[in-house]
């Protein structure tokens, strides 16, 4: 914050500037004026100088509206840790907690590490519980581009878990996702707390940020962005990094690493229509060769990733770091528990057994 300050002193003069210091601004949920200095930043963007002024405008469109009529009462306001059931859905293999929104429902949410650090919901659904959009945006996804509103969940109560003022999302899932959810629960809500994704126990566990170390292999990790979760990870005896997505049922890699990785292959290039959020995009996978992996104390031979061109297109420009890999829940489900300290940038995985 005394950074922010400092530069806010100095006078900002590039929208990276800006940038910075509104993150400082809601990381300490300092609130006054937020929406002049969304305006500031906006003002400052010049798409033709190229990256990062070509993402930044798209992340922060509609913002100064939002704040203006959203106020100065901090938003994720964490009332009551505690722990829900979080079972996986039988069609797609996702975790899955069934939550109250403003008294009503269960409605059900996939629990997403790889969402945002808010609640994502239909346009429908927010109609029926009488959410008010604040303000006009649109989210990116796999798949391109789409309109989005913002707005705040007054109450959000999962099990025992309980929160105010819940940052909210409204947009059209995609088909595959309507069919079987109400709507995304992006961790990132519990961005100053520690949660377990307890996968054996199936069960989602918020406590308090602690120096307690958790059960399992301990790992540093970097908090990107809206609390996407990056940590490090090792393939064909390369660093690399990875960003963990629970709300994904593939792990994979981006095409630039393969071809770091296999220079000589001729990689199989297939289109991946409809996969998740957006329109426009089409993203596209390759059939990539298995892999010696390591992450997390665990290595293993012959590991499977698909080549994913979004973690380069997608991923590496909107959140201003190069994840490699993806890891979804085909890897997940190898675990007992997965715990994240969002606060400490801290994981910890606890393994089931191998035969």
């Amino acid at each position: 914050m005394e950074l922010a300050n400092r530069l806010e002193k100095i006078g900002p003069t590039a929208s990276t500037h800006h940038n910075a210091i509104l993150a400082a601004r809601l990381e300490t949920d300092d609130l006054a004026k937020v929406g002049e200095r969304f305006r500031a930043a906006g003002r400052a963007v010049k798409p033709a100088e190229g990256y990062p002024d070509t993402v930044l405008g798209e992340s922060i469109e509609g913002l100064a509206d939002f704040y203006d009529r959203a106020g100065v009462k901090p938003t994720n306001q964490l009332v009551d840790t505690g722990a829900a059931p979080m079972p996986f859905m039988a069609l797609v293999g996702l975790p899955f907690v069934e939550a109250y929104l403003n008294g009503k429902g269960p409605y059900r949410l996939i629990v997403d590490t790889g969402g945002s650090n808010g609640v994502s919901l239909t346009d429908d659904l927010a109609k029926e519980i009488g959410i008010e959009t604040l303000a006009s945006g649109s989210v990116r996804g796999v798949s391109g581009k789409a309109p989005a509103g913002h707005a705040i969940l007054s109450e959000l109560t999962i099990g025992d878990i309980r929160m105010r003022r819940a940052l909210t999302r409204t947009f059209e899932m995609p088909v595959v996702l309507r069919g079987v959810c109400d709507g995304i629960l992006g961790t990132g809500v519990f961005d100053r707390a520690r949660m377990t994704l307890d996968f054996q126990n199936e069960r989602l566990v918020i406590e308090k940020s602690s120096d307690r170390a958790a059960a399992g292999a301990a790992s540093r990790a970097w908090i990107v962005e809206d609390a996407k979760i990056f940590v490090p990870v090792r393939v064909q005896d390369q660093d690399m990094l990875a960003v963990v997505d629970s709300g994904a049922t593939t792990c994979a890699i981006a095409p630039s690493a393969l071809k770091t990785l296999f220079p000589e292959a001729k990689l199989l290039e297939l289109g991946a229509a409809g996969m998740g959020v957006g329109e426009g995009d089409a993203p596209r996978i390759n059939l990539a060769p298995s892999v010696k992996f390591a992450a997390f104390g665990r290595e293993m031979e012959n590991y499977s990733l698909v080549g994913l061109d979004m973690l380069d297109t997608v991923f590496g420009p909107h959140l201003g770091a190069q994840a490699n890999v993806l890891l979804g829940m085909p890897l997940l489900r190898q675990m007992k528990s997965f715990t994240v300290d969002f606060a400490a940038c801290r994981v910890w995985v606890e393994w089931l057994a191998t035969e």
